[in-house]
């Protein structure tokens, strides 16, 4: 089996994909990966000696020389890894340092803007009540990796804490587990867990409706008191409509009664 090119399979990584103004926080950092394996990535932070005079020593031509020549193969595959658009920039005999310097001015701006962008919706997503968690964790983890990408990586344990605060209520008691008994996951790990608490969630969410309805209060009817109470309310109604009680006799006396004072009767 022939032996492998290391430095010509990193060189393959820059050659799929060419700066073009939009990537260039990737594109960088796959640039020093290929120049840290060629030990060469010294070139990209250090400007290039002064050219030495006509009577310096012969050691300090030769390490001049050196260094012009591994900053001429540097500078060539940083323009052979640009588009065409970036490469007539840059075309004109520009050293390694000159052209990371110029480009960090040209996209400082971009890369901060786009930081900010990605800060912001990690920060302000939030997974509504009842949504999946699952896209939503994908989400948050890609936000992290983005951030590293433009190299500004956070910490495992402040990016957990971000996941955790995203998560509406009803994941409140999965919140407080996780703290309580110190877990330290990785966020792959974090969301297969968060997954198993969401099915919980659904599955509790289930039992607690069936409760409430088991626990409904239930009317039952007694015998028929409710016909007999109908019965009498017809009657009721009968009675309302038959004709008056003839009106009571009134007080007075009889009319063979003795009067006290005449001794006289019917008055």
């Amino acid at each position: 089996m022939a032996p492998t090119n290391q430095p010509f399979t990193l060189r393959s990584i820059l050659e799929k994909d060419k700066l073009n103004g939009t990537n260039y926080a990737d594109w960088i950092r796959n640039l020093r990966i290929v120049l840290r394996a060629e030990k060469k990535e010294d070139i990209l932070d250090t400007p290039l000696p002064v050219e030495p005079t006509d009577n310096a020593p012969a050691a300090e031509k030769n390490a001049y020389k050196k260094a012009c020549d591994v900053d001429l193969e540097v500078s060539c595959l940083m323009l052979a890894c640009m588009e065409p658009d970036l490469q007539m920039q840059f075309d004109n005999n520009h050293a390694a340092y000159d052209m990371i310097v110029a480009l960090n001015d040209m996209f400082q701006t971009q890369a901060r803007t786009e930081r900010f962008n990605v800060s912001k919706a990690f920060v302000e997503t939030k997974l509504a009540e009842g949504a999946a968690v699952g896209p939503h964790a994908i989400k948050m983890v890609g936000y992290t990796q983005r951030l590293e990408k433009l190299g500004f990586p956070i910490s495992l344990e402040l990016a957990t804490d971000f996941i955790l605060a995203s998560l509406p209520p009803s994941y409140g008691n999965f919140i407080l587990n996780y703290h309580m008994h110190g877990a330290e996951k990785g966020l792959n790990e974090l969301c297969g867990m968060l997954k198993t608490a969401e099915a919980d969630i659904k599955k509790g969410a289930g039992s607690s409706h069936v409760m409430a309805v088991q626990n409904k209060p239930q009317f039952k009817k007694r015998g028929n008191s409710w016909k007999k109470k109908k019965g009498k309310a017809k009657g009721e109604a009968k009675g309302e409509n038959s004709k008056p009680n003839p009106p009571a006799p009134k007080a007075g006396p009889i009319a063979d009664t003795e009067c006290y004072h005449c001794k006289g009767k019917g008055h």
